[in-house]
């Protein structure tokens, strides 16, 4: 989900830097840098969250039918959920 934030944010600062617009073009650049890994985190805090779940009791996203899940615009997709 939020793995291409990294390239958009970047592809963007490249477009500014060429159009000559270099202070928005070079924080756009550096911020790019500061998403790289976000995708990893969200994996990371998923796990846990249902991690946590399960001890409760409660019905438990299985996080890799989440991240297989693929939206389509105008679309809604939603993840299965098991009970431990």
């Amino acid at each position: 989900m939020t793995a291409p934030v990294e390239g958009w944010i970047r592809r963007a600062g490249e477009r500014c830097l060429a159009a000559g617009l270099n202070e928005i073009g070079n924080a756009l650049v550096a911020h790019a840098r500061h998403e790289a890994g976000h995708d990893a985190m969200m994996v990371d805090d998923t796990r846990s969250l249902a991690a946590r779940r399960e001890q409760a009791g409660r019905p438990v996203p299985r996080p890799r039918s989440c991240w297989r899940t693929r939206r389509r615009r105008g679309s809604s997709a939603t993840c299965e959920c098991t009970r431990t």
